[in-house]
């Protein structure tokens, strides 16, 4: 029995691992997390809840601002992949609201919008500017958040 509540399940109730799915973790399509996240939804990060993504076993921040049109183009990418990634914790920093990013802001500098983090367990693995497509994203995923 996978003991895990951070595996997908795919066909045959199994996880990615092939070990059978514990009951009662999943509920349609969402995948339980850690108490009060649900996995594979977008979720909106915010001074409030930015050091729990930074200390996820695995996630990422995207970064963007209102005016920013690669950014605007952004979101539906990051929600499809937040939906092909439920193990991951998948964000977006909204940095235009007046008042909700302001922690974040003076921990980071940015120069280009979107710009998109790789954390695990509180440690940066990757910076990238600009809006990636979701082959990239997922390579960056693969390559840095799924390895570990």
């Amino acid at each position: 029995m996978c003991p895990s509540l951070t595996h997908t399940f795919g066909g045959a109730g199994q996880c990615r691992q092939g070990l059978p799915r514990a009951p009662g973790l999943c509920s349609q399509a969402a995948y339980r997390i850690d108490e009060g996240t649900v996995a594979g939804i977008l979720e909106e990060v915010s001074d409030e809840n930015y050091e729990a993504f930074r200390q996820a076993p695995a996630a990422v921040v995207a970064y963007g601002i209102a005016s920013c049109e690669p950014c605007n183009a952004y979101d539906p990418i990051l929600e499809e992949t937040a939906a092909r990634f439920a193990d991951i914790r998948i964000g977006k920093a909204k940095m235009h609201v007046p008042g909700r990013c302001r922690e974040i802001k003076k921990q980071n500098h940015f120069e280009t919008y979107p710009t998109t983090h790789l954390f695990s367990k509180g440690q940066l693995l990757m910076t990238r500017e600009g809006k990636l497509d979701a082959d990239e994203l997922a390579a960056l995923i693969n390559d840095h958040l799924l390895t570990r």
